[in-house]
């Protein structure tokens, strides 16, 4: 098969060859030494590398690890037992009005046992228990060590090893391999040396530690007459006698039996279909085949599982040749993932066994990455360690990171410790989550799905096994064919294609609105500016998870219970905010609506204006239409369409997703009794639980990504949970309670100043905004709080500050840095993108964000660490190599005009800093009247340098008025603008409103006793700019061509009056 053509290609590193006391020390220091050694006919050969290993205690190694795999005894995969079943058959669920749930409920999860309680309370985490696969693979954790020489080559230091031998869980292995000469190690070389030397593979499928014969795998594919067809058939034989005696077409049968039975067939690579190769027979007859073909289809049933485990791959799967006769191109096998490489589907390798050459070890590979382990601020491998208690080790002083060839020629004992620290800690951080030498998943959310499903066939009444009743019942989908594709590389040579269709039209049109209603979460600013009063960070309490088990299931089998066509909104159409109701509507909101609810997407933007404007209409869902009555807002509905809520056997509402979180929520908490909050089981049934969203939200929105085998996007697909109406409403019932609580809280005359997600900053105190009902909406997430938590608490305080700088949505800052060992929380810091260089959220990076922000002229430079695209790692043609580079990006801080600016608020706040004065300005915003609106002011603000002082605004302001009266006016200094409007308007004898429509007068411009030196002087008395007027710019004034340059009246009106006014020092 073709190779892949490098531009640029890593290099392995062979310094240690040439330094063999490096050898000795390692050898003496408790390291075996060894050599891999592979066969062929008549030839024992070793390969260039130097193998060192040796076995440890593991640190984690208690009765919780033993447990290394689920058995079917404990009931893995299965929901609580106790879960109520769903009808199915009912059209329709009783109104719930307040009652969101149906009366029965998972009943908690046993409480009570010590820390490190054993099997017998880690089994009780039966959430972990459905995550957690059955199915063996032998786990091995990987990760690399390599420099950068001047011109930016890679040369690789060593490769490193770690693996729980199955017959010794109480132990780890690690392995350090580095180079003899410039050549890489391929990981199928690598595997078999590992597989051979510990006798894993009878551990894994195979009868011995011995591999398959590569003779089994022997077979010929003649011709025999099809006799109902009257054509010939290729059919596949295993024994070549057997071959030649079905044979029916003499001539292949001759030249087969001249050609021999140890031939084998040879083939021509071409590229083909979806980046698979197609081949064409070289040796052959007729076209067909002559010799035999290696056929792995049997051995590939005993396959040895292999999942290899790295954190952040891209750097060490890279490092592996693939340029070896049948290794295969592990970057072609993976996809980019949650900032990781994985793969999506397991692949088989066949290569020697080392010591027997006609022996071969059949794999069955998938490749893992920690960062698909960990929540997005954990997700560095420091953090990972310090959560299982076993610390990445730092790179002692004087050596750093950028030389790590050093390190490893001045001090190869502490080298090696360094670089396997960190293979095993990618080994032991997944193997304490999903189970020693155990089937991966590929992601925690993915993960969170296996909980999902059986939970919600269990409510929904349906066998484990009926996926295709999960996807009628739960999804209103069911599988249709599409026809035959051209495959190849299948065994027909066609693949049967198949998609998930809504089951009747009724279900597409629900699904279809319910995608388009669909938008994201709320974030933006709504006041911004610097802020010295009290302010807090709230947080909606698992916002997401919370009304998850808010959102009904619908009845699929009946989905649309009634159609609305023209009429304006009233309150019966929506009985509940909940309620599966998606429309397609027109709108307007009061004006002294704060925060209209029905958002719009402009340009990418989400917005909230107060009315539709010229569009022909907004999809919206029930939360927001329900929010928008209660804001006393006009709804016109185009169409809508209210769906049947599924019943359950007492005939109340069917909420599948509750039970899922509830028992999510119940194992948390027992996680946290049985070994400590804030352990790593604690931590996974939250990202579990958050997660859980995310799967039922996706490819909602089309989303595509980058295929490594087509080289080309691909649409990612749904999850099993996808649902378009769980999804739309989750998210609509989330911006509902924020846009509520802003509206309340400002009614009572306090401020909300940015919103992100599933929180708010604001200065109303905690005690009054858990008091709110937010319209009634507070009632629903409170009661389902208590149905989750046994308490109805929905706010928590994340930050709190003295000191808020907001810039513009996710720009919030503070300089109170907290201190937690005294309970004082620390202030918010939302970087916008910036990188200052200093540790995160320290004095020091809160310091430079303050002063670079406050004091900008433009964009700001932030300089980060930048890697080589997958794309570029994984091409067939001009495939680089890993590689950093130092990147650097202009960020705008400007306010991002999500909410239209009020002009009348703009007031200068300074910040004085120990070299410098920062000044930005401070003002209130409000909704734009349309989308248009809002594209307008957008458009304008582009192309505005700098938005941050009030002076900035005002120019702001005049393009906005400038381009709204159709005058292109070049303003880059509005203070001077306006000095030089009033001086041109009395010197061109412009009528002016203010002087009741005649040429304004200054009474010290007209005595002709002063000379225009005097005047200039007098007139740089007026000048706020940094700019002086000088007599050209007094000649300029006179000229009528720059009267087009000339602000509005009313800009320069006040400033005029004082000119007008002014009594000039008499000089003595």
């Amino acid at each position: 098969m073709a190779k892949p053509q490098y531009l640029t290609k890593a290099k392995a590193d062979n310094s240690i060859s040439q330094n063999k006391h490096l050898i000795n020390q390692l050898i003496s220091n408790g390291w075996t030494f060894d050599t891999i050694k592979t066969t062929a006919p008549r030839i024992t050969k070793t390969e260039p590398f130097y193998v060192f290993y040796r076995s440890k205690n593991n640190p984690l190694f208690s009765a919780f690890s033993k447990m290394q795999k689920i058995t079917t005894s404990s009931n893995n995969g299965k929901p609580p037992s106790n879960l109520g079943k769903t009808g199915g058959s009912i059209s329709g669920a009783k109104s719930t009005m307040g009652v969101t749930h149906s009366n029965f409920a998972p009943a908690a999860s046993p409480s009570g046992g010590a820390v490190g309680g054993g099997v017998a309370s880690f089994t009780q985490l039966q959430s972990l228990m459905q995550m957690r696969f059955e199915d063996a693979s032998f786990l091995v954790g990987f990760d690399t060590e390599f420099y950068y020489d001047n011109d930016n080559q890679r040369h690789i230091l060593s490769w490193q090893f770690s693996f729980v031998h199955p017959e010794k869980p109480d132990e780890i292995v690690e392995v350090l391999v580095m180079a003899a000469d410039e050549k890489r190690l391929c990981f199928s070389l690598i595997m078999s040396y590992i597989v051979e030397k510990w006798c894993i593979a009878s551990h894994f499928g195979l009868s011995s530690a011995d591999g398959v014969s590569y003779y089994s795998t022997r077979c010929w594919k003649v011709p025999v007459l099809n006799k109902k067809k009257g054509c010939y058939e290729l059919r596949k034989f295993f024994d070549f006698d057997e071959a030649i005696n079905h044979c029916d077409d003499v001539g292949y049968k001759n030249a087969l039996l001249s050609f021999g039975k140890t031939r084998k067939c040879q083939y021509q690579y071409v590229d083909g279909l979806n980046g698979h190769s197609e081949k064409f027979p070289v040796t052959h007859y007729n076209g067909m085949p002559l010799g035999y073909d290696n056929d792995y289809t049997n051995c590939n049933k005993n396959a040895i599982p292999v999942t290899l485990i790295c954190h952040s791959g891209t750097a060490d799967l890279t490092t592996l040749d693939v340029d070896a006769l049948y290794e295969k191109d592990l970057m072609k096998k993976v996809s980019s993932v949650q900032g990781g490489l994985v793969t999506l589907k397991e692949f088989y390798t066949h290569n020697p066994q080392p010591s027997k050459y006609w022996n071969l070890y059949p794999f069955r590979v998938s490749v893992r990455d920690t960062m698909c382990f960990a929540s997005d601020k954990s997700k560095s491998l420091y953090t990972i360690g310090k959560t299982i208690g076993v610390p990445k080790l730092d790179v002692p002083a004087p050596f750093t990171k950028d030389d790590m060839l050093s390190f490893m020629l001045q001090d190869v004992l502490d080298f090696a410790e360094y670089a396997v620290n960190d293979a095993t800690i990618t080994l032991l951080y997944s193997s304490e989550l999903w189970g020693y030498n155990t089937v991966l998943p590929v992601t925690i959310t993915s993960a969170s799905t296996r909980v999902a499903v059986p939970v919600i066939k269990q409510v929904l009444g349906l066998k484990e096994d009926d996926d295709a009743g999960f996807n009628r019942v739960y999804r209103g989908l069911h599988k249709v064919k599409k026809g035959l594709s051209i495959a190849p590389w299948a065994k027909s040579g066609y693949l049967e294609n198949t998609a998930l269709e809504p089951i009747s039209n009724d279900a597409w049109l629900l699904q279809e609105f319910a995608r388009n209603a669909y938008k994201g979460g709320f974030n933006g600013c709504l006041k911004p500016g610097y802020y010295e009063k009290d302010t807090f960070d709230y947080d909606l309490e698992n916002a997401y998870p919370t009304c998850m088990a808010l959102v009904p299931d619908v009845d699929w089998s009946n989905p649309i219970t009634f159609e609305v066509t023209n009429q304006i909104l009233n309150s019966t159409m929506i009985r509940t905010p909940f309620d599966p109701v998606f429309a397609y509507v027109t709108f307007e909101f009061p004006k002294d609506v704060v925060v209209p609810c029905i958002p719009v997407t402009v340009n990418g933007s989400l917005i909230y204006p107060r009315t539709s404007g010229d569009l022909d209409g907004v999809y919206a869902s029930a939360p927001e239409l329900w929010l928008a009555l209660k804001l006393g807002a006009t709804v016109r509905v185009k169409r809508l369409y209210f769906g049947t809520i599924l019943a359950d056997e007492n005939g109340n509402a069917s909420h599948s997703l509750y039970h899922v979180v509830k028992q999510l929520i119940n194992d948390r908490n027992l996680a946290k009794q049985l070994f400590g909050k804030g352990s790593l089981m604690d931590l996974l049934m939250k990202l579990s639980n958050n997660g859980l969203y995310g799967k039922a939200a996706q490819d909602v929105i089309d989303k595509q990504s980058w295929s490594s085998m087509t080289e080309g996007m691909e649409n990612i697909g749904g999850s099993r949970i996808t649902s378009p109406t769980h999804a739309c409403l989750i998210t609509a019932g989330v911006r509902a309670v924020l846009v509520a609580s802003i509206n309340q809280i400002t009614s009572l005359g306090y401020n909300v100043y940015s919103v992100t997600t599933d929180g708010f900053i604001s200065d109303v105190p905690e005690s009054i905004l858990k008091s709110l009902d937010l319209f009634g909406l507070a009632r629903y997430f409170k009661q389902s709080r208590i149905l989750l938590t046994g308490s109805d608490e929905m706010w928590s305080m994340k930050h709190e500050q003295n000191d808020l700088l907001n810039l513009t949505t996710r720009g919030n800052a503070s300089m109170n840095v907290g201190d937690s060992s005294k309970g004082l929380k620390a202030g918010v810091m939302a970087h916008n993108s910036y990188v200052s260089g200093f540790v995160p959220d320290s004095l020091e990076d809160r310091s430079h964000f303050f002063h670079e922000t406050m004091t900008r002229g433009g964009r700001i430079k932030t300089i980060t660490t930048s890697f080589e695209k997958f794309r570029n790692l994984a091409k067939k043609v001009n495939r680089t190599d890993f590689a950093t580079s130092e990147l650097v990006r202009y960020l705008s801080m400007d306010f991002d005009l999500k909410r239209k600016p009020i002009e009348s608020t703009l007031v200068d706040v300074q910040k004085v800093f120990p070299d410098d004065v920062g000044v930005i300005a401070c003002f209130d915003t409000e909704p734009y009247e349309t989308p248009q609106e809002f594209e307008y002011f957008k458009s304008v603000g582009r192309a505005c340098k700098v938005l941050r002082t009030s002076n900035d605004w005002h120019l702001f302001f005049n393009k906005i008025r400038g381009k709204k009266d159709g005058v292109r006016r070049n303003i880059k200094d509005y203070e001077w603008t306006k000095l030089f409007s009033c001086i041109m308007a009395f010197r061109l004898g412009v009528p002016l409103k203010c002087n009741n429509n005649q040429p304004v007068v200054i009474p010290y411009l007209v005595d002709a006793s002063h000379s225009v030196g005097d005047k200039v002087a007098w007139i740089n008395r007026f000048n706020q700019s940094t700019k002086k007027f000088t007599d050209n710019t007094w000649k300029d004034c006179r000229k009528q061509q720059r009267i087009t340059q000339m602000l509005p009246e009313k800009e320069f009106e006040d400033l005029l009056k004082d000119m007008i006014n002014d009594t000039p020092p008499v000089v003595i």
